[in-house]
């Protein structure tokens, strides 16, 4: 018989990252099996749609495996069929409305087993090797109502029956929270952004919030919706004068400070930006390439550094490192199409024309319908079939309903 290597997935809930299952797949096991899995682990009822991402890009079609019939894949595919390797992530989503979101990572790949052994039919089912966490309930309770929820998001005042005392705001927490207001305005306005004026309110939320810890001090006090707009109104503000014609050494160095406060790579890649459009290459993507980034945040931080190697006339470390990345069976569509634009770029930047118009003649006949390509459809789902979803119910009365 015919031995298939174990596929060991940690699998999280990105409700609640404390609740883990690590649980190992037979290699003749499907994605399906996986789904059922998930559903059993984490107490969810399997009454919604649901889908895989390879890549780990929600809504990725060009990596999607689902049950709907509109998917481009189905997910009756076996695990050792994906060319899953040590340290890939993918995600799960289930219930397109309320957007259930679970992360997977491949922990390791074990050699199949030599015999027809008890281990080896116990893994004929998957097995949990590990749990941590309770699974967040799929319906969270929702009686709460809002003007309670809205007063919790900021320290109310001191209450005198129980004699708590509310904790002391931030230094200039409100001027920070005044000075979002005024960026939001600025950025609203139909005119260009006058530095003028913005680079004020931006140093006054960097006194509220000097380093880390400050800034998460700010957000725990000004509450999840205001902290949302702090950082968005400062992120989008330093994006938007970072791609003016004029830009100053400042001004890439206010976006730095920027990103080494809060740690996000959407800012760093800002800030990396602002620094080779002010002549600082080296320095970019000295800053790119020390930021730690894995599954998807990883692929745009690889795509973004070949892009600053080609800047940096280090084309040949660029190609090496799309050629890379292009060789990834499961990279999210919208990256692909990049790294094929900055291969194109640095093919005909190094004088080998020839060779990106090749690669685009391959591209083209892989993309076209009908020659050298295979189309997944399933059958359409009549109204009174059995819904796809695995409920049992009609489809008329299951899916097609919502």
């Amino acid at each position: 018989m015919a031995h298939s290597p174990s596929f060991v997935l940690k699998i999280t809930s990105r409700r609640d990252p404390r609740c883990t299952r690590t649980i190992s797949f037979r290699g003749d096991r499907t994605l399906v099996d996986v789904h059922h899995a998930i559903q059993r682990e984490f107490d969810l009822d399997s009454d919604h749609l649901w889908s895989f991402y390879l890549s780990g890009v929600l809504h990725d079609r060009d990596t999607e495996f689902s049950v709907s019939d509109r998917a481009p894949r189905q997910p009756g595919v076996r695990l050792d069929a994906l060319d899953l390797e040590p340290g890939h992530e993918f995600a799960y989503l289930f219930d397109f409305g309320d957007e259930l979101v679970h992360d997977l990572e491949v922990v390791r790949v074990e050699p199949a087993a030599t015999g027809d052994t008890a281990a080896e039919r116990s893994l004929s089912v998957p097995l949990v090797l590990a749990r941590e966490g309770t699974p967040p309930p799929q319906y969270p309770d929702d009686d709460d109502d809002d003007d309670d929820d809205e007063e919790e998001e900021r320290p109310s005042a001191p209450d005198a029956r129980s004699g708590a005392k509310a904790p002391a705001p931030p230094p200039r927490a409100e001027e920070a929270l005044a000075a979002t207001l005024s960026l939001e305005a600025a950025l609203r306005a139909e005119t260009n952004l006058d530095p003028s004026e913005v680079l004020a309110p931006i140093q006054t939320i960097f006194d509220a919030a000097p380093d880390r810890d400050g800034l998460l001090r700010l957000a725990r006090y000004l509450g999840e919706e205001h902290s949302l707009a702090v950082h968005w109104a400062v992120a989008r503000t330093l994006r938007d004068l970072l791609s003016e014609p004029t830009l100053s050494v400042e001004l890439a160095d206010l976006a730095g400070r920027w990103a080494r406060l809060t740690g996000e790579w959407s800012d760093v890649a800002t800030w990396a930006r602002g620094l080779a459009r002010s002549g600082r290459q080296e320095r970019a993507v000295a800053e790119v390439s020390a930021f730690a980034a894995t599954g998807p945040a990883a692929i745009e931080r690889d795509t973004e550094l070949a892009e600053l190697l080609a800047g940096a006339g280090r084309s040949t470390e660029s190609e090496a490192l799309l050629q890379r990345l292009l060789g990834k069976r499961w990279l999210p569509g919208r990256a692909r199409k990049r790294c094929e634009a900055l291969l194109d770029g640095v093919l005909r930047a190094t004088g080998r024309a020839a060779e990106a118009d090749r690669r685009q003649d391959e591209a083209l006949r892989r993309a076209s319908p009908g020659r050298g390509t295979v189309a997944f459809r399933s059958a359409k789902v009549a109204p009174n079939d059995r819904c796809p979803c695995g409920s049992g119910k009609k489809y008329k009365r299951c899916c097609a309903a919502r």
